[in-house]
């Protein structure tokens, strides 16, 4: 095992002085396949000798990796502006149904929600807590694509950006009872000293969040 070890680090080693250096990002997991995947995609091709590594996840993980330096691009969802975010846009968020098996109307009412921490859970239940609402958790995934489709299945309501709202599904409006919830802001963050794979890396998220 001391000799895989010592073989894996040398490999490391050899692959660093062959490379322009690593470029770490950070972005949110409902985010990362629908948007930035043909931008990643088309990075590598035009930077092959930058090791790119992007890890996806929730957003308060995210913002403590970022502060405990493992980043050095951050795009994050987040409450409001901070002072050293250098750029951020509106996430619209709306209380989403299945529209062919409603979960609305059932007592508690069933949510589908991402894992404790998340940033939508988090908004979901403060609001309906100070709404006096009776809720249960009926489906937790860290996966967007797993709790889209168990909104649609019927086995629960839950905040999403209005973004991805499918065919399967049935926006609540006023009429629903439900309280009125902010959005939340995309957040952008860099570290100092990028090189110009990175400062190209960062033109282009922000290009890309720009346009959405």
């Amino acid at each position: 095992r001391r000799i895989l070890a010592l073989h894996e680090e040398a490999a490391d080693v050899l692959i660093n002085q062959q490379s322009d250096g690593v470029l770490r990002l950070g972005v949110p997991e409902d985010f990362a396949a629908e948007r930035l995947m043909p931008l990643l995609s088309a990075f590598v091709v035009a930077y092959p000798r930058v090791r790119l590594e992007v890890t996806s996840g929730l957003g308060p993980e995210l913002q403590r990796q970022y502060r405990g330096g493992e980043f050095d691009i951050l795009l994050v969802k987040q409450m409001g502006d901070s002072d050293d975010c250098v750029a951020s846009w509106p996430e619209p968020l709306c209380w989403v149904d299945s529209l062919s098996t409603p979960s609305l109307g059932r007592d508690p009412l069933p949510l589908v929600a991402f894992p404790v921490g998340g940033l939508y859970r988090n908004e979901m239940l403060q609001h309906l807590e100070v709404g006096g609402w009776r809720w249960r958790i009926g489906y937790s995934s860290a996966s967007l694509a797993s709790v889209c489709s168990a909104v649609g299945a019927g086995l629960g309501i839950s905040l999403l950006p209005r973004r991805v709202v499918q065919a399967g599904h049935i926006v609540l409006g006023t009429d629903s009872g439900l309280p009125v919830v902010q959005g939340v802001r995309l957040a952008l963050y860099v570290r100092g000293g990028l090189g110009a794979a990175g400062q190209t890396l960062q033109r282009q998220i922000v290009k890309l969040c720009a346009g959405r």
